[in-house]
């Protein structure tokens, strides 16, 4: 399956979410959050904190993990860029994308926006990392796709 095929797949599988829960706010035509032509393994788990957050790496062969560009998924505000030591997320961006729709970018090396920045689809927002004050891990970007609080 292709990298088109998987992002339909999965946006297909959230609507039909999103639509059952009777709301009826489309979700913005997200991209992945690195550059278009990169190649990356998206995975969660049963535990996974919160349910449904995804963590993003390159495969091996795939060039370096640490240290690539984070970019917007869609084009919005950005309501959080902070570093955090209690929630486990490091450098942390938020972005709101309107109609009850939020994306969080965590674990960066650093950010590159501030809160009440509009950024554009495919903007650079930060460099993916291992952040975190409250876990030990490898490099990776943990990403979430919100929908009026829900992951």
């Amino acid at each position: 399956m292709n990298h088109r095929s998987r992002r339909a797949l999965a946006l297909a599988s959230l609507a039909a979410g999103v639509l059952a829960a009777g709301a009826a706010q489309a979700a913005p035509d997200f991209q992945m959050p690195f550059a278009c032509n990169n190649v990356w393994v998206a995975n969660t788990w049963d535990g996974h904190s919160p349910a449904n957050s995804v963590d993003m790496n390159r495969p091996a062969g795939g060039g370096a993990t640490a240290g690539a560009t984070v970019v917007a998924s869609a084009a919005g505000t950005v309501q959080t860029s902070m570093y955090s030591t209690t929630t486990g997320y490091g450098h942390y961006v938020v972005i709101d994308h309107g109609g009850g729709w939020k994306t969080l970018h965590a674990h960066l090396q650093s950010r590159a926006v501030a809160a009440g920045d509009k950024v554009k689809q495919g903007q650079k927002i930060g460099l993916v990392g291992n952040s975190s004050a409250k876990y030990d891990l490898a490099p990776h970007l943990h990403y979430e796709q919100i929908y009026n609080g829900a992951v």
